[in-house]
């Protein structure tokens, strides 16, 4: 495979990464929102639910989590092969 191909493919991988994490961005800037801004609780019921949100926010939180470590692992595993790829052609430029 040619350093120009395999670099491509680094690029093409790299992009996804940063769409991902884009999306997740913007997933938790809506949680935020729906949980965290507007009226303060003032009856019984709306303090209930208010907690309840905390829960759900929690959950929302874990996931965003695990989807980040996940992110970050892919990113790190592009910039690797980004990297060896770049020494592969410094090599080959060499000879």
């Amino acid at each position: 495979m040619s350093i120009l191909v395999e670099l491509q493919d680094v690029k093409s991988s790299l992009n996804v990464t940063l769409e991902k994490l884009t999306g997740l961005e913007i997933t938790n800037t809506y949680y935020t929102e729906d949980y965290f801004e507007g009226k303060s609780p003032e009856t019984h019921e709306e303090f209930f639910e208010f907690g309840r949100s905390f829960y759900e926010m929690r959950l929302g939180n874990e996931q965003s989590n695990d989807l980040l470590l996940l992110y970050i692992n892919r990113l790190k595993n592009d910039i690797a092969m980004l990297e060896q790829t770049i020494k592969a052609l410094k090599k080959e430029k060499a000879e």
